[in-house]
């Protein structure tokens, strides 16, 4: 996939997890909403769906916070993922070194 092949859109303003984030919709080969937190540019939330040979289409949700910079390098170091609704990941991190 390259950027020819997809197409973002700007589908407003709205709240997710207690902050004030810009949704933008990706389309094309991958179907996904970003929410981008409007005051830091930082990614908050990832939504999309993938196929399960088990369940069918989850939806997957990726939640981001506890943002850290070091040496320009921005990390989310709390991540959760959840696969419709269920919690199904999280990484948790405690440091990280740019060389």
């Amino acid at each position: 996939m390259n950027k020819d092949d997809l197409d973002v859109e700007y589908s407003g303003s709205e709240e997710t997890n207690g902050v004030e984030t810009a949704n933008l919709r990706f389309s094309g080969d991958v179907e996904m909403n970003l929410f981008v937190d409007e005051e830091t540019n930082l990614p908050v939330m990832m939504r999309y769906s993938e196929f399960n040979p088990q369940s069918g289409e989850d939806l997957i949700e990726e939640y981001f916070s506890k943002w850290n910079e070091n040496g320009g390098l921005s990390v989310a170091f709390s991540s959760k993922s959840f696969s419709n609704g269920e919690i199904s990941n999280e990484v948790l991190l405690e440091n990280h070194i740019v060389k």
